[in-house]
């Protein structure tokens, strides 16, 4: 009878090791599909050649390559850049690679005091009251960049 229960011990410490074993690689597993991962250095490097394209295609602005853009699970996107214009230094502009063409927000920001001079102007003078503002929150519309803006 010893023997079994000494077995018994045997196999439940073995039983324990395993499943502490299998949750410890499950849990690395997880910590890395969460954590994200970051761009090879030929993502990074294409991703620099768009902000080149930016700077062909809005010849009145500068732009510098910043960062990759971020996905969902918080990894770097190599679909994603984001780069700094000299001429709005605050904003955010990103360029995003579709399956046939790159796309900007930087329309939505160059673009943003004459919408909103357009929209107060048209309702202007509509309303009863003295205090109409405009707030435009259209910078997440993205167009293509291209050659001639």
């Amino acid at each position: 009878m010893g023997w079994r229960s000494e077995q018994e011990r045997w196999i439940v410490e073995k039983n324990t090791f395993r499943k502490a074993t299998v949750s410890g690689i499950l849990l690395c597993f997880l910590s890395t599909l969460f954590t994200g991962c970051t761009i090879s250095k030929e993502e990074h490097n294409e991703q620099k050649k768009w902000a080149d394209q930016m700077n062909s295609a809005f010849t009145d602005d500068h732009f510098e390559y910043v960062r990759p853009g971020f996905d969902i699970l918080g990894g770097q996107s190599e679909n994603e850049a984001l780069v700094r214009s000299e001429k709005y230094p605050g904003e955010e502009i990103f360029i995003r690679n579709t399956e046939n063409s790159l796309i900007t927000n930087y329309n939505s920001i160059r673009y943003k005091n004459e919408a909103e001079d357009y929209v107060f102007g048209y309702f202007s003078g509509k309303f009863k009251c003295d205090d109409l503002q405009v707030r435009y929150a259209n910078n997440t519309r993205f167009t293509p960049i291209t050659s001639s803006p």
